[in-house]
């Protein structure tokens, strides 16, 4: 006879419908998360070493290899997943995490880029009032069978709540809404990538309209004192324009001019020019 942590891990795997997936072994105490990729076929012979870890202290995890169908909402109670359902999100499955606390998994019946998985994920979240921090194409769920080992789920006698699958039922093709936030999510990156060319253009064309006293800032990012960071770059062409008359306004469009996609959000974009133009003006007046 199958022991429960065997019935429950077989279940979890089998229903996110993929014969490879992701292990993770996360030690609370040094925040250190150990991955390992396994076929679901071999799954037995890791099974002990997980179960020891688990009672070491260690939480269990897993998801699918990517690139998989799957989406993942975390933290949700009764009533957010009876909405869900009510909307046509229906989870594959659920877990129960902790008593009370539940993770969905839904089939979106297609692969997806990373960004356009992330957004769903995300869009999802915040629709059913879920862990928006957990909704990305790559975040682990809790794997079934092993026991959740935050200290605060520790009952007075020393033991820890089982991860227990709650309802499998997967709904054929996928959820009944998975065209349609796909399609939202699609449509708001685009519209992001849009505004995002357009400001991009319209603060290069400032910038080239302004003053020329000024060398022009590709000049720093080609400078070899910088070895290739634009960073300090960036922040050597402020002190310079900022120093020969040029406004804030010019600045920012220069800076603006190169791809700065990977510091985030527009936000966080326009945050990293604000810094460096206080650093400028700072070093200025000092």
């Amino acid at each position: 006879m199958k022991s429960t942590t065997d019935r429950y891990y077989s279940a979890h795997l089998a229903a996110l419908g993929t014969c490879r997936v992701e292990i993770g072994v996360l030690d609370m105490v040094r925040d250190k998360m150990q991955l390992r990729a396994v076929n679901v076929d071999e799954m037995s012979r890791y099974i002990g070493w997980l179960k020891y870890q688990n009672t070491q202290g260690f939480n269990i995890y897993v998801r699918p290899v990517w690139p998989h169908t799957m989406t993942l909402v975390d933290d949700l109670t009764d009533e957010s997943i009876l909405m869900m359902q009510a909307e046509g999100f229906e989870p594959s499955f659920i877990v129960e995490t902790s008593p009370g606390n539940f993770q969905a998994w839904l089939d979106n019946g297609v692969e997806m880029d990373q960004r356009v998985a992330t957004r769903v994920a995300r869009l999802i979240a915040l629709r059913f009032g879920a862990d928006a921090n957990s909704a990305d194409w790559r975040h682990l769920g809790r794997l079934a069978g092993f026991t959740n080992r935050k200290p605060k789920y520790r009952d007075t006698q020393g033991r820890f709540p089982y991860v227990r699958v709650h309802s499998v039922d997967p709904p054929s093709g996928g959820y009944a809404a998975a065209a349609e936030i796909r399609a939202e999510a699609e449509h708001q990156l685009a519209a992001e990538l849009l505004e995002l060319e357009q400001r991009r253009r319209a603060m290069a064309a400032a910038g080239a309209a302004a003053s020329r006293d000024a060398l022009p800032i590709a000049r720093f990012w080609r400078d070899g004192r910088y070895d290739g960071d634009y960073t300090r770059a960036d922040l050597a062409y402020a002190i310079h324009a900022l120093g020969r008359g040029l406004s804030e306004a010019a600045v920012r469009a220069s800076i603006a001019g190169r791809d700065l996609s990977h510091k985030g959000s527009l936000k966080r974009q326009d945050d990293y020019i604000e810094r460096t133009l206080a650093k400028a003006r700072q070093f200025l007046d000092s």
